[in-house]
């Protein structure tokens, strides 16, 4: 299930919520119960391939051996 950023209209209370699927639904506001809420726009960060073909983080640790590893400490 996917995280989402919401952001309440009423409260102006920032959240996160795990939704199922992708579809529309109405999340509502952890804070006050209004369920008048919209998605926020969130960066994603890249991924890309280090010079040891595995995947490292958009950080500027690709190549350390964290990263290499498994074990980047970015959350790759």
């Amino acid at each position: 299930m996917p995280l989402f950023e919401y952001r309440c209209k009423k409260c102006d209370h920032l959240f996160e919520e795990l939704v199922c699927g992708d579809r529309d639904q109405s999340v509502p506001c952890p804070g006050c119960s209004s369920e008048d809420t919209e998605k926020q726009m969130s960066a994603i960060g890249g991924i890309s391939m280090g010079s040891s073909g595995m995947p490292s983080c958009s950080t500027g640790c690709a190549g350390a051996n964290s990263c290499a590893s498994g074990g980047c400490p970015h959350g790759m």
